[in-house]
């Protein structure tokens, strides 16, 4: 689960006007009370508190949750013009076991703070390689999240797989479009039978479903499936090899710019 920093910030908000709820409530039985805290209103102290209960549950933070709910119910129990009337020893303990079940839960949560480039490839506002490469191969969209997401932890050789993987519905769509069997698992047995079937296309009477621009524009294609093959996808199938964060953002960028490419002639829609 993932949340920005406003949650957290809004969460210290939170424990702040708790720390201050106790200070009025323990005013109002006093001779005495804070003018700070007595000017509070129920509405001010109940605000964020459904976001913040969700947000607790969201990270497995059942003790705070629970503590939480309670103190929300004490709050929306009271009327404004009835604040005198509150058990303030209650809600005073109920406020501090909250803050105490805080303390304990969020020593076992593990927060990782990305920077803003970092965000950006882990939640992003558009498709990381763009809507024309989403429209066209959309069953590579999960591997091109899913490889943004591995670059945005420092997954480096993960990201590679993912990429990979994502560059096999493209294979699969230019299988298709030549004709041939796109099930097989192996690139380079596939690769093979393409290459074959575009050098083989059109000569000696063949039946061929492309022009020469076409054949020379598959003939590329298959040329640099080959080389990413060798090049990476071999390497990232076997545990001895891990790529740094240089190398998996070559691959990256490398892979997004081969998949515009791509998108600008095949597509899953025309594939049959």
């Amino acid at each position: 689960m993932v949340f920005d920093l406003k949650r957290f910030l809004e969460l210290q908000a939170l424990l702040n006007g708790l720390e201050m709820s106790v200070r009025f409530i323990e005013g109002q039985r006093s001779s005495n009370p804070d003018p700070v805290t007595s000017n509070l209103s129920v509405g001010t102290i109940t605000r964020d508190f459904e976001v913040i209960i969700d947000a607790l549950g969201n990270l497995g933070l059942t003790n705070s949750q629970q503590s939480l709910r309670r103190v929300a119910k004490g709050y929306r129990n009271i009327s404004a013009k009835d604040q005198n009337s509150w058990e303030a020893q209650n809600i005073a303990n109920d406020i501090r076991e909250l803050r105490n079940n805080l303390f304990t839960d969020f020593s076992s949560v593990r927060c990782v703070i990305l920077p803003r480039e970092s965000a950006a490839l882990h939640s992003p506002e558009h498709p990381l390689f763009g809507r024309t490469v989403d429209e066209a191969f959309p069953s590579a969209s999960r591997e091109i999240s899913e490889a943004g997401k591995c670059l945005a932890f420092e997954l480096h050789t993960a990201c590679v797989v993912h990429l990979m993987r994502a560059l096999e519905t493209p294979l699969r769509v230019l299988a298709i479009r030549l004709g041939e069997d796109s099930k097989t698992e192996n690139w380079n047995t596939l690769l093979n039978r393409l290459e074959k079937k575009v050098r083989g296309g059109g000569r000696n009477g063949q039946s061929a479903t492309f022009n020469k621009d076409q054949q020379a524009t598959y003939a590329e294609a298959i040329s640099l499936l080959f080389n990413i093959k060798n090049a990476w996808r071999n390497h990232a199938a076997h545990a001895d090899h891990i790529y740094n964060e240089m190398e998996a953002r070559t691959v990256f960028e490398t892979t997004k710019g081969f998949m515009v490419h791509l998108a600008s002639f095949l597509s899953e829609d025309t594939a049959s």
